[in-house]
């Protein structure tokens, strides 16, 4: 029991429990996680046969909230305190048992500062503990005119009544993104338009904090609104998904199948890279006189390239069309995450008592100079 205490006194396993915290942190950014980005973990599921499902059984996709990382945030926050706290404040209740005896009270600033330094670590610490036991996160992707229900809350109703994306000119870069939510919880609607660092604030779902929505994220999925190609100069043809349309002057018509917004060829297929707007694709067939040609892959930002898709679902590289891929117009979600976290209040005290604690010993330093 003491080779114990010992050990978890030694400023080296304080060192080496952070160095761990930090690795697995680091870890969970390169890891995608459930609670923020569900499609990129179903993503890396699929194209991780045996990778992806042993993560998924080892709770990485869910790290933060893992039983491997509370515990050793409690032991840290344990250590902090039998290591730095305790001993200081024995020393203050042995300054304050003399006081009077002695006629002083000799507890210099410099270790006021590090005890209340040391006392808002375990705070902080306590409030992550908070968090990742008790509070949750959860990811809505939701269409314009959807509604979806919160899985904490089965009888809400989050309805995504507009979303829009302004970019920046001649870019695919978002410059904002908003979406007008209405949410039904709890007895009672509150409607908003979201955006960035304007969440959506719910104070009577849940004690302690509110539970927020927050405008994380947008994507396209594989449908469009409408798709132009361009024949010349001179000759548009307005495409609607899975809407034959004629081709001018000609015994063809040509239909838009689908499309991806981050067009990659992956395992000799048609895959996308992700959901954001950066190789975008459209899918067309030609049909004449009832017989359908193979699908032509055509790339927004490369109208050189072509790819056709074989029946069995593999690619093969086109010659360069003779027409191109003018616009197209998705069908846009907006990723909204939803939050509750409890420990937010108690870590902002903590944080509030280490700068009290930098305060107090910067003080006593700059007044001994």
């Amino acid at each position: 029991m003491k080779n114990t205490l010992n050990l978890l006194r030694s400023v080296r396993f304080n060192v080496a429990l952070i160095a761990v915290l930090a690795a697995l942190f680091a870890l969970g950014t390169l890891i995608p996680q459930e609670g923020k980005v569900p499609h990129e973990v179903e993503q890396f599921i699929a194209s991780h046969e045996r990778l992806g499902p042993l993560l998924l059984k080892m709770g990485l996709f869910h790290l933060y909230h893992t039983p491997l990382i509370m515990g050793l945030l409690g032991l840290l926050g344990f250590n902090i305190w039998i290591c730095r706290v305790w001993p200081q404040l024995k020393d203050l209740i042995f300054e304050i048992s003399n006081w009077r005896s002695r006629g002083k009270f000799n507890f210099p600033r410099a270790k006021w500062g590090s005890l209340v330094n040391h006392i808002g670590l375990v705070i902080v610490l306590s409030g992550s503990l908070i968090k990742g036991i008790w509070g949750f996160e959860e990811f809505l992707m939701i269409l314009p005119g959807q509604d979806r229900a919160m899985a904490r809350f089965p009888a809400s109703t989050v309805s995504l009544f507009d979303f829009t994306v302004d970019f920046y000119p001649g870019t695919t870069t978002p410059r904002v993104f908003a979406s007008d939510i209405q949410v039904a919880a709890g007895g009672r609607v509150k409607r908003q338009t979201l955006r960035v660092n304007e969440p959506l604030s719910l104070h009577h779902l849940m004690p302690l904090a509110p539970v927020r929505l927050y405008q994380a994220s947008w994507g396209a999925t594989g449908m469009f609104n409408s798709a132009e190609l361009e024949l010349s100069t001179a000759t548009r043809i307005a495409l609607r998904m899975n809407a034959p349309e004629r081709i001018p002057e000609t015994p063809f018509s040509v239909t838009g199948r689908s499309m991806m917004p981050d067009f990659a060829v992956m395992g000799n297929r048609a895959d996308t890279k992700s959901l954001d707007w950066k190789e975008p694709a459209l899918s067309v067939v030609f049909d004449h006189q009832g017989v359908a040609s193979n699908p032509i892959w055509l790339l927004l930002k490369r109208p050189g390239v072509a790819f056709e898709e074989l029946p069995d679902g593999s690619l093969r590289s086109a010659p360069p069309p003779p027409f191109r891929l003018a616009s197209i117009d998705p069908v846009l979600f907006s990723g909204i995450q939803i939050a509750y976290d409890p420990g937010f209040p108690v870590v902002m005290l903590g944080v509030l008592f280490i700068m009290a604690g930098f305060g107090l010993y910067l003080s006593a330093k700059f007044n001994t100079l």
